[in-house]
């Protein structure tokens, strides 16, 4: 599969977005009422962005469903549980949180929590999505375009309500509210199929008049009408948490979204920012994605804490964050080389002989691990 460019930057500026926007979330929850619009519109439509991005390079295959498991759990869960390890002695060392507390997070991971670097809750949904998604293609078959778009609908509705009643569920069967985030993949199942559905307009040049209509139209409805979206939400914050399940208006929450995607991927196509940060980060967003623990369980506190007083303005907002998000991503570029270098597979990249650990690969082969790398680095 080849590269696109701009894709590669859309991944890029959706990465710098999750530190951007775990940093503004800090901001907010310390008393700063101005990083609110900033906090709420990226949560808005950044991750629904990782999910369609993520659909667009699926492959229907004949795979079984407990192949694409075990497939899965190499590219997925592997690099969930390698974060976990490499925020542990992080979580000893610096934080103030009792043993009692870590153990208790470190077995959380067994219901598919990863309280030691949540961001990864990302890969635990979208390896259960993954797992869901072949199993109703080998009844379905979603290369179908009919079934395909009437899978996308019936998996946002029937993923809605799930979540919503996912507590009273819970108390009824026993089994944990998102569990492995079985709930939040199917409403997230949605817009992975949105990917696939659409992926001829990300993958096929169009012609720069009809990308820049797309790109307006799309920041149009994001800035529209993110702040619309009142509820109803399940957590305690007026903010689209898919962490959370927590979604919002049922037809506010995706139409935001798909606004938001199609604005952000339409700017990347526009621009096309020769920059070789936006690329590095681009290539390597597993990477950055579990480094960003780091900042959510600890930086972001702690110089959210250290500040002498709370931004008050918007723009003095977008100054602090900006460039705190900056400097970080830069920081963490040789950890992201290293991990590259030394430990590939554990980031769900193939093994090479520089590797300090042996070749693991799915079922011990590292070079059947290479077709399930996909071009989002996800």
């Amino acid at each position: 599969m080849r590269r696109l460019a701009y894709l590669d930057n859309a991944k890029a500026l959706g990465m710098i977005l999750v530190y951007y926007g775990h940093f503004t979330g800090r901001l907010y929850a310390e008393g700063s009422f101005a990083a609110y619009p900033h906090y709420k519109s990226i949560y808005a439509f950044h991750m629904p962005l990782f999910f369609v991005l993520a659909g667009v390079f699926w492959r229907p295959g004949r795979s079984s469903v407990g192949q694409v498991c075990c497939t899965k759990a190499m590219t997925r869960i592997v690099p969930v549980f390698f974060f976990a390890a490499l925020s542990l002695p992080v979580w000893l060392l610096f934080s103030h949180a009792s043993l009692f507390e870590i153990a208790g997070r470190t077995l959380d991971y067994l219901s598919g929590a990863p309280e030691l670097s949540w961001p990864t809750w990302f890969l635990v949904c979208l390896f259960s999505l993954e797992v869901g998604v072949q199993a109703l293609h080998r009844w379905v078959r979603l290369d179908r375009a009919a079934r395909c778009i009437g899978c996308i609908l019936g998996l946002y509705a029937g993923g809605y309500l799930l979540t919503f009643y996912g507590d009273a569920l819970a108390a009824h069967t026993g089994i944990k509210a998102n569990f492995w985030f079985i709930n939040e993949s199917v409403i997230a199942a949605a817009f992975f199929l949105a990917g696939y559905a659409g992926r001829r307009w990300f993958l096929d040049e169009q012609p720069a008049w009809l990308n820049a209509a797309a790109t307006l139209v799309g920041g149009l409805i994001l800035f529209l009408t993110f702040d619309l979206n009142t509820g109803p939400f399940l957590s305690q914050h007026a903010v689209v948490l898919m962490t959370e399940s927590s979604h919002g208006h049922p037809l506010l929450f995706p139409l935001t979204a798909i606004g938001g995607v199609v604005f952000l991927t339409g700017l990347a196509r526009a621009i096309e920012l020769p920059s070789l940060t936006l690329r590095f980060v681009g290539r390597n967003t597993l990477i950055y994605l579990g480094l960003s623990g780091l900042c959510m369980h600890h930086l972001d506190y702690a110089l959210v804490g250290a500040l002498p007083r709370q931004p008050g303005s918007q723009l003095a907002v977008l100054a602090l964050a900006g460039m705190y998000t900056a400097v970080v991503i830069l920081l963490f570029a040789p950890l992201v080389i290293a991990l590259r270098r030394v430990a590939p597979e554990l980031v769900n990249l193939p093994w090479h002989e520089a590797s300090w650990l042996p070749p693991l690969g799915a079922h011990g082969s590292s070079r059947r691990l290479r077709a399930t790398v996909q071009h989002p680095g996800l």
